[in-house]
């Protein structure tokens, strides 16, 4: 059983060391240092979250997405076909992004996350896992302006999302996340979500990770399991009764132990007997622990230790799975 972190690490430090990524973008206002400059210290400081986040002892890491102004900008400066608009609530959080705008077709130009990718790759000594935000999500949230039609603005960006992820995949990701937290306030758009991840992975070999967090996937399952991925993630911080509903799935799962909104340290010892009866029927290799979402909303060092201690969580459990496996054999 695997562990692996979700979206972004939080990017500045709370106890005593410098905020160089904070400071660094203060000074890029006051004209006192280049954007070059700045790319150097997100550099460093994206080298320090991965450092922090191998350091944890997960198995699957990711860049700490330092560079990310928000999960939408990237793919909205990246694609043609949008502007970016003006500050808006990202969901229920107390965060904001920069409400893309559609006012032309959505379409390809070059790979927007496979340098940053290959980067991460290059200094860390655990798989990094990309990810892409998901076509639905990213329609949902930005303004249309070109389209007729929502389902003609989403199916678009997923087929040039669809291009992102090849390029990924030939750029040797081993897996890739995509972030579709939107649908799960939206089940009334279940056949239209599944026209739009079939375009999105047609052709794409490497598994992929649907991840969904902020709301309940209880009445999506149905949908969510029929879909063509390999891993499905969820967040079980939101509504406990979702651990009676992870069954009926041929895939993996990404379990969302980890509050990623709260504070408060989590009791893992509850979550024993619910992981042995979801291991009894998917086995280690078909589970993953997570965060339930990004960790941006935590204190770093909070963040830090709460993945330090799932991943002790999961050490326990698999090294009691493999004496009691012994023992039956």
């Amino acid at each position: 059983m695997k562990t692996t972190v979700v979206g972004s690490y939080p990017k500045i430090p709370n106890r005593p060391r410098p905020a160089k990524y904070r400071m660094a973008i203060a000074r890029l206002q006051e004209g006192k240092i280049t954007p070059e400059e700045l790319k150097e210290i997100e550099n460093e400081v994206t080298v320090e979250a991965i450092q922090e986040l191998v350091g944890t002892g997960l198995d699957i890491v990711n860049d700490g997405m330092i560079r990310w102004e928000d999960n939408q900008t990237p793919f909205a400066k990246g694609l043609e076909g949008f502007e970016i608009g003006g500050l808006i609530r990202y969901f229920d959080t107390n965060t904001y992004y920069r409400q893309p705008i559609a006012v032309a077709p959505i379409r390809f130009k070059q790979p927007i996350t496979v340098h940053d990718f290959k980067f991460a790759k290059a200094k860390s000594t655990k798989p990094v896992k990309p990810l892409v935000t998901g076509p639905y999500t990213l329609a949902r949230l930005s303004e249309n302006r070109h389209y007729g039609k929502f389902s003609d603005f989403a199916c678009d960006l997923a087929r040039a999302l669809r291009e992102e992820l090849l390029a990924l995949e030939g750029a040797g990701a081993e897996m890739v996340q995509i972030d579709e937290p939107a649908i799960l306030r939206c089940p009334q758009d279940a056949a239209l979500f599944t026209e739009i991840i079939r375009a999105l992975v047609q052709g794409v070999k490497c598994p992929i990770v649907l991840q969904t967090y902020f709301a309940d996937a209880i009445p999506l399952w149905p949908t969510m399991t029929a879909l063509p991925v390999g891993w499905l993630g969820i967040d079980l911080a939101t509504n406990p009764v979702t651990w009676k509903l992870v069954n009926g799935w041929q895939g993996g799962l990404c379990l969302g132990l980890v509050d990623a909104r709260n504070t408060r340290m989590e009791d893992f010892k509850s979550f024993r007997p619910k992981v042995e009866k979801l291991l009894s029927a998917y086995g280690n290799d078909r589970l993953m622990l997570s965060p339930s979402a990004s960790l941006e909303f935590l204190p770093r060092e909070r963040a830090e230790e709460k993945l330090k201690r799932m991943v002790a969580f999961a050490t326990e459990f698999n090294k009691d799975s493999s004496v009691s496996n012994d023992r039956v054999a």
